[in-house]
C-alpha cells in the first residue's frame, strides 16, 4: 500500500520546485489581473468593488495551471490507465480548459455578453452530463434519470461555487486544503486508500500554492484553478460515495454562491441590493472588515464544517 503522507510530501516538493518558475513565466507573459473595472455611461459601475480590490490589478493569474499539470502527471504515475484515473484526469483538464478560456477573455478585456454566457452554460451542462455518465458507469451506480440530473447539477453548481468563492488572497486555497484534509481523514478511516491518495496529491500541491497565494498574493489561481478544483472535489466525493459529508464541508462555498444568487434576483425583481456587494466575502469587506480578517473567519468556518461532516459520517 502506498503511503498517503509520503505522496502528500512528494507532491509538495515537486510543486515547490515548479511553482516559482511558473510564477515568473506568468509575470513575463504579462498574464495579469485587470482589476475588473466596469463602466456604464462613462462612469464607474462597480465603485465599491474597485475600492475594495482595485489594488490587486496587475497580479499574475492562472496559477491553477500548476495542478492542471501535476495532478494528471502524479496520478498517472501512481495509477496508470485505470479507468477511474483517466476519468479524473479528463475531468480536471476539460474544466481547467474552460476556466483557462474564461481567464484569457478577462485578461484581454473581452466582456461576455448574455448570449455567450448562455452558450457557455449549455456547454458546461453538456460536459456535466458526459462526465456524470462516465462516473455512473465506471462506479456501477444506478443509471436512473435522477442520478444523471443530480450529478450533472452538482458539476455545474460546484464549478461555479468554487469560482465565485475565489475572491480574496488565500481564501479558496485555504478552504480547499481544510476540506480535502477532512476528506482525506474520512477516506482513510473508510479504508478507501486509492481515493485518499488523490486527496493527498492535491493537498500537497495546494499547500505550496497557498504559500504564494496568501495576502499579499504573488499569484491568483484564476478560473483555470477554481473551476478544476470544484470538479476534482466533487468527482472524488462521488467516487468515494461521500456526497453528504462533502456537501456539509462545502457549506461556506454554498452560502457564498447563494449570496450572489440572492443579490442578482433582488436587483432584477425588486430593484435593490440585499448585500452591499456580492458575493458574501466582499459584503463583509464593504462593512469594514479587512481582507485577512474575512479570509481567516472563512477558514475557521471551514474547519468547523469539516469536523461537523466528520462527526456526522462517523456516528
Amino acid at each position: 500500500m502506498k503511503n498517503e503522507f509520503i505522496v502528500l510530501i512528494g507532491s509538495s516538493v515537486i510543486a515547490a520546485l515548479i511553482l516559482p518558475f511558473l510564477i515568473n513565466i506568468l509575470y513575463r507573459l504579462n498574464i495579469r489581473d485587470r482589476g475588473n473595472i466596469r463602466k456604464k455611461d462613462g462612469k464607474l459601475d462597480n465603485k465599491v468593488f474597485v475600492e475594495i480590490l482595485g489594488g490587486k490589478a496587475g497580479t499574475p493569474k492562472g496559477g491553477g495551471i500548476i495542478w492542471l499539470i501535476l495532478f494528471p502527471v502524479i496520478s498517472f504515475f501512481l495509477f496508470g490507465t485505470v479507468p477511474l484515473n483517466l476519468i479524473l484526469i479528463a475531468i480536471t483538464l476539460v474544466y481547467g480548459l474552460i476556466g483557462l478560456l474564461d481567464d484569457s477573455k478577462k485578461i484581454s478585456g473581452f466582456k461576455l455578453d448574455h448570449l455567450v454566457r448562455k452558450v457557455k452554460f449549455v456547454v458546461e451542462v453538456g460536459i456535466g452530463v458526459l462526465f456524470s455518465h462516465l462516473l455512473i458507469t465506471n462506479l456501477n451506480l444506478s443509471n436512473s434519470l435522477f442520478n444523471y440530473a443530480f450529478i450533472t447539477f452538482l458539476f455545474t453548481s460546484y464549478t461555479n461555487a468554487f469560482n465565485i468563492n475565489d475572491g480574496l488572497d488565500g481564501l479558496l486555497t485555504g478552504q480547499t486544503i481544510w476540506m480535502f484534509t477532512g476528506m482525506l481523514i474520512l477516506t482513510m478511516l473508510q479504508h478507501q486508500n486509492t481515493v485518499a491518495m488523490y486527496y493527498a496529491i492535491m493537498i500537497g500541491i495546494l499547500i505550496v500554492f497557498l504559500y504564494f497565494n496568501i495576502n499579499p498574493a504573488r499569484i491568483f489561481m484564476g478560473d483555470v484553478g477554481s473551476m478544476s478544483l470544484g470538479v476534482i472535489a466533487l468527482a472524488l466525493a462521488v467516487a468515494s460515495n461521500n456526497l453528504l459529508p462533502f456537501i456539509i464541508m462545502t457549506v461556506p462555498s454554498i452560502l457564498t454562491i447563494i449570496s450572489s444568487l440572492i443579490q442578482m434576483l433582488s436587483i432584477k425583481f425588486l430593484g435593490k441590493k440585499v448585500f452591499k456587494i456580492a458575493p458574501l466575502h466582499h459584503h463583509f469587506q464593504a462593512l469594514g472588515w479587512n481582507e485577512t480578517k474575512v479570509t481567516e473567519r472563512y477558514w475557521l468556518a471551514q474547519i468547523f464544517f469539516v469536523f461537523l461532516a466528520l462527526a456526522v459520517s462517523t456516528l
